[in-house]
């Protein structure tokens, strides 16, 4: 949730318009960018985390399945307990070749009798 800079033009006064940093109350060109404003927007994240568990922890209580539900996901995922995730590295050709080898048998799939595997390349 993005807030905006509180910081006002000293010609026009018009709002800056931009978006105070995290935690903060002004954008980067109105002091956000300085080190003792970083730290004490990031002193306000920290003091939100406790809250923000608490809050999280009474919408596990929900009578609204679907609120459970992702407070759950949630939960889990921030605590590293989601599902498992595959990359194509984690996967060797063999794996690949059995996984097609179980969807041809499943859609009932029978290649050409003129078929070469490898590309059409015969092995010699």
């Amino acid at each position: 949730m993005s807030t905006p800079c509180t910081a006002t033009s000293s010609q026009t006064g018009a709002p800056c318009g931009r978006y105070a940093i995290a935690g903060g109350t002004v954008c980067p060109s109105h002091g956000g960018s300085a080190p003792q404003v970083k730290e004490s927007a990031h002193r306000r994240l920290l003091d939100a985390v406790d809250p923000a568990i608490d809050k999280l922890r009474g919408l596990l209580d929900s009578a609204d399945e679907r609120i459970v539900l992702q407070a759950v996901r949630l939960v889990l995922d921030r605590a590293g307990v989601g599902p498992e995730e595959r990359r194509l590295t984690d996967f060797t050709l063999d794996d690949i070749n059995a996984a097609i080898a179980e969807l041809e048998v499943q859609l009932g799939y029978k290649p050409p009798t003129d078929y070469q595997p490898n590309g059409g390349t015969p092995n010699a």
